[in-house]
């Protein structure tokens, strides 16, 4: 607790101890440390948060576009385009323009909405099962006594997020197809009985 101590009054004017200054030179470093502690473990939330969002958004629409292909611009899907992948494209699944532009489209959603946090080496991979992003992670922060106070080791991090690709209806329908296809083969009813026993025992 700071108290001004005043000791003499000569000719309407208070003398008072220089402890007081003293007291301050020592509570006020301390109390901005507190301060831009508080801001800087705010800020990094914030990026940290923002970071998994735009990841999460990003896998989310990067699971549409594994079914389903998109116009050149990247925005739509291209329902006038849909059946040219054709019954088989599962198989190539060649997904080189979609990764590409889901790689940018993440940079983008992360250019303007983080405060103290750099990224670098984001990557977008889709496949016909499973969708996957990462993304490096480097927080700048220029007081090093703030940097010790929220770890060094938890300012270099990655994230990253993978979910499956699930289409219900679309591996029905390549189900059909290749029974059809196989059909009369010994080894294609084989295949089947199998996928067929493995359907039963997941119902």
């Amino acid at each position: 607790m700071v108290r001004m101590r005043c000791s003499i009054e000569r000719r309407g004017v208070v003398f008072c101890k220089g402890s007081m200054t003293v007291e301050m030179s020592m509570i006020f470093p301390i109390v901005m440390y507190v301060i831009f502690s508080i801001i800087y473990a705010g800020m990094y939330l914030h990026d940290s948060l923002a970071i998994h969002q735009a990841i999460d958004e990003i896998v989310l629409e990067c699971n549409i576009a594994a079914k389903y292909p998109i116009e050149s611009g990247g925005e739509h899907i291209s329902y006038a385009h849909i059946n040219d992948r054709g019954i088989f494209f599962f198989i190539a699944s060649d997904y080189s323009l979609e990764n590409g532009l889901y790689t940018q489209r993440l940079l983008d959603k992360l250019k303007s909405r983080l405060l103290i946090t750099t990224v670098d080496q984001p990557k977008v991979t889709i496949t016909c099962t499973t969708v996957s992003a990462s993304i490096e992670c480097a927080v700048n922060i220029p007081f090093a006594s703030v940097r010790i106070l929220l770890g060094e080791e938890r300012l270099n991090y990655s994230q990253r997020a993978k979910v499956d690709v699930f289409s219900p209806s679309e591996f029905v329908r390549k189900l059909t197809v290749l029974s059809d296809l196989v059909e009369g083969s010994e080894m294609g009813e084989q295949c089947i009985k199998r996928l067929r026993d493995i359907i039963k025992g997941v119902e």
